[in-house]
């Protein structure tokens, strides 16, 4: 893969474990924030959404790929379903509803920006992407 695909992987892991960093409750709630606190929580988090993102979206990336399927919004939609899947992963359970929208949101967003980085492939790679993309 070029090293574009690995810098897709590595900045959209960003989104989620910013977000969790934030909201967490460790951050100090609703109130005045603890940024020391919320940087050491991304940090933290990070690690587990990059660790996601190769274990469920590169393989994603490259099925899609192959069926010729990757899109925008293919690549949302399985970001979505890869949100929900690991929190389900993490919690060993089925989510409330409004974590299942959280984490589906969450990893819709991180696809996002992997898209984004993704499409910006030099011309004549072999991960360009098509031209009804």
């Amino acid at each position: 893969m070029p090293p574009r695909v690995f810098v897709a992987l590595a900045v959209s892991a960003v989104v989620p474990a910013v977000a969790l960093g934030v909201l967490s409750p460790l951050t100090g709630g609703t109130g005045h924030k603890d940024r020391l606190a919320i940087l050491e929580l991304a940090l933290f988090f990070y690690a587990y959404a990059a660790a996601y993102a190769v274990a469920l979206g590169v393989p994603t990336f490259l099925l899609f790929r192959r069926l010729g399927i990757l899109r925008w919004w293919t690549t949302v939609l399985a970001g979505y379903a890869i949100g929900i899947v690991t929190m389900t992963i993490a919690t060993f359970q089925i989510p409330p509803p409004r974590a299942l929208l959280l984490y589906g949101a969450l990893g819709a967003a991180s696809a996002l920006v992997f898209w984004a980085i993704w499409t910006r492939a030099p011309s004549g790679s072999p991960y360009d992407v098509p031209n009804d993309a």
